[in-house]
């Protein structure tokens, strides 16, 4: 029997307070404050040439002449 390597990646952060995230024209950013005043920094980047924002089926808000549909 062999056993497969999960891809998978856990990270896990300890002691803290509370997150942030948002979201940025190439991807998200996500911000993570601990107990002991410092703070980890994850930013997130998609594919380059991949613009997710206005991906077919995915929900985004698109402005023609001034009036917006979802």
């Amino acid at each position: 029997m062999t056993v497969k390597k999960s891809k998978d990646q856990n990270i896990v952060v300890n002691d803290y307070v509370r997150y942030y995230d948002n979201s940025v024209d190439n991807g998200h950013d996500i911000s993570i404050l601990k107990t002991d005043g410092s703070q980890i920094k994850i930013k997130m980047r998609w594919p380059k040439g991949e613009d997710r924002l206005n991906k077919p089926g995915r929900a985004h808000k698109t402005v023609i002449n001034n009036y917006e549909s979802d």
